[in-house]
């Protein structure tokens, strides 16, 4: 059940950077469109390890 509420919470801070990272490329700042390129990678990953553990 954890797992399930952590995938869940995984989800939605995965679109939530993802939403923050278009309004950092829509303005020009570069430097916090790297950084949430760099959230989104980490939140993936900690997805698959999710997955892999079998959520």
């Amino acid at each position: 059940m954890t797992d399930n509420n952590e995938y869940t919470r995984l989800k939605i801070d995965l679109a939530l950077a993802i939403e923050k990272r278009e309004e950092a490329i829509k303005y020009g700042n570069y430097g916090d469109v790297m950084d949430y390129d760099w959230q989104i990678d980490r939140i993936k990953q900690k997805m698959d390890r999710l997955e892999q553990r079998g959520a």
